[in-house]
């Protein structure tokens, strides 16, 4: 996910990723937590209990690359 047009052009060139394109930021990781579960289920790409990978950059809104992995079990 990624609020960024390049960024999503740049990911979807790349084999595994399905890069979604949203319209704002989040400033917290919680909320970007909440974002990523409700549009995946709504989108119906993942299931309560699906696992994904995170990649960001913490703090969000600050373009200093990646500093942030983490595996996230879907939450009901």
């Amino acid at each position: 996910m990624t609020p960024e047009r390049r960024t999503y052009h740049r990911l979807n060139l790349v084999w595994g990723v399905r890069p979604l394109l949203i319209d704002h930021e989040v400033e917290a990781f919680e909320d970007l937590l909440d974002q990523a579960e409700t549009l995946l289920v709504n989108r119906n790409l993942l299931a309560v209990g699906d696992q994904i990978l995170i990649v960001a950059g913490i703090p969000t809104k600050h373009p200093r690359g990646t500093n942030f992995l983490k595996i996230h079990q879907i939450r009901g």
